[in-house]
Order: structure tokens, then C-alpha cells, then sequence
């Protein structure tokens, strides 16, 4: 029985120390986004697009295995488009990919299968190889037959 108090307040005190880092590490993040840092910019974009654990839930003491079990997530696609598309104008070639698949994923509002060919196409310019998969993939698509 001790064993596992202990183990448990091993656990909550470790919790709190990794949310008090995340939240330095986000803060930090964003702030070298705003500054022009482009893989800030794309790293962002990712953790709008798939979630990271909220603020507030994470110093939240009770329950550590249905908290980590059940987690809530915030994701925001609008900022992680318009950091992306941030990152993709700066020159970032990983973005400029990631920019033409998150309009084909529907991670936009609506399908957008010309705005994503001219993002694959702008990445395989810059010599993205799956740029140019996906390129050929929305031409042969794209073509009257």
C-alpha cells in the first residue's frame, strides 16, 4: 500500500513538472514563430493541426490514469493553416508539402484539390520528392480524359 502512494505522488509531482515544461516550451515556440523562425513556424502549425494537451487539464490532481487515458486535446486548424502557410512562404520546403496535403486532408475547411496541386507543385520545384508524387498523383487526376 505505501509502495503505491508513493508511486502515485511520484507520478502527479512528475506530471506537474512536465506541464510546467511544456507550457515554457510552447511559450517559447511561439514566441520564435512570431520572430520569423520557420521550423517554430511549421512545429507550431503541427501542434494546432493534431492536438496538444490543455493548459489547464494538465495540473489537474486527480485521476492520473484515466487523465492520461482521456486527455482532452486542443487543435485549432485555422492557426495550424495559417502558421503553416507561414512557414511554406519563408521558403520551407516540408511545409510547403505538408500546405498542399492539409487541402486535400480537409484540414481546411473544404477540399481544395488546385491550391494543393500548386503547393505540390511549388515543392517539387524546390526538389521535394514527395511533392512530386503527389503531383503526378493530381494530374493524372485532374486530366480530362
Amino acid at each position: 500500500m505505501y509502495c503505491a502512494i508513493v508511486s502515485v505522488l511520484i507520478f502527479l509531482m512528475a506530471e506537474r513538472w512536465a506541464a510546467k515544461r511544456f507550457s515554457k516550451k510552447f511559450s517559447e515556440l511561439k514566441s520564435n514563430a512570431v520572430a520569423g523562425d520557420i521550423m517554430a513556424q511549421y512545429e507550431l502549425s503541427l501542434l494546432y493541426q493534431y492536438g496538444f494537451p490543455e493548459q489547464s487539464r494538465l495540473a489537474w490532481p486527480a485521476e492520473p490514469i484515466l487523465r492520461a487515458l482521456f486527455q482532452p486535446k486542443v487543435k485549432n486548424s485555422q492557426l495550424a493553416i495559417t502558421w503553416m502557410r507561414k512557414a511554406a512562404l519563408n521558403g520551407l520546403i516540408t511545409a510547403q508539402t505538408k500546405l498542399g496535403h492539409m487541402h486535400v486532408d480537409g484540414t481546411v475547411d473544404f477540399w481544395d484539390p488546385v491550391t494543393a496541386f500548386a503547393w505540390f507543385k511549388i515543392a517539387a520545384s524546390n526538389g521535394d520528392v514527395d511533392a512530386k508524387i503527389s503531383m503526378g498523383v493530381f494530374e493524372r487526376d485532374m486530366t480530362p480524359v
